[in-house]
């Protein structure tokens, strides 16, 4: 009995410093992606210290920042959406929609993000190659991110029924044992 109580509070408490990391994690990834848009106002609009096809850094930084704001915004709302617990068809339906448009949101960000980092101008395959590479490579990104917080949500499900049953069954051993010590004593 003791051991098991151990064991519980040993789950629960590795369990909270996980959910604490993860929400560390996405807070600092708020943070990171909200300030992104303001980076470029350090730099001067007439250097030539460009980066990644970018005549300056202050251009790339701008660039950047006003679609990694989406990015951000797009894994804020994949997170919001795996706390929202499935209560009924409604809600899962709903969930669904949410999760295709913030997929969507975050496919699109994704794309952007790929055109600031891959300079396609000096190139010697076609325009449409790229185009073609960067939708498929940001749709599976954006499927990835979804999948990952699907996962949580199924580990998340599994701790939950994994308790409940914990608690069914010192209740059940509660009950054999006092059933057992009153047959004793009578």
């Amino acid at each position: 009995m003791i051991k098991t109580k151990l064991k519980t509070q040993e789950i629960k408490e590795k369990n909270n410093t996980i959910n604490i990391k993860v929400i560390v994690l996405l807070v600092l990834l708020l943070l990171i992606s909200s300030s992104s848009p303001f980076w470029h106002i350090k730099f001067s609009k007439k250097a030539s210290d460009g980066i990644f096809g970018f005549s300056t850094m202050r251009s790339f930084l701008y660039s950047f920042g006003t679609h990694f704001v989406l990015f951000g915004a797009s894994i804020f709302f994949f997170w919001i959406l795996h706390l929202i617990p499935n209560i009924d068809d409604r809600i899962k339906k709903i969930k669904r929609i949410g999760n295709l448009g913030v997929g969507l949101y975050c496919a699109v960000s994704c794309y952007y993000l790929l055109f600031v980092f891959i300079d396609s101008s000096n190139s010697p395959y076609p325009d449409f190659y790229y185009e073609i590479a960067f939708i498929t490579i940001s749709i599976i990104v954006s499927f990835i991110i979804y999948r990952i917080f699907r996962f949580l949500s199924y580990l998340k499900t599994l701790e939950e029924e994994r308790q409940s049953n914990s608690k069914n069954i010192i209740k059940l051993s509660r009950d054999f044992i006092n059933e057992a010590s009153k047959k004793l004593i009578n």
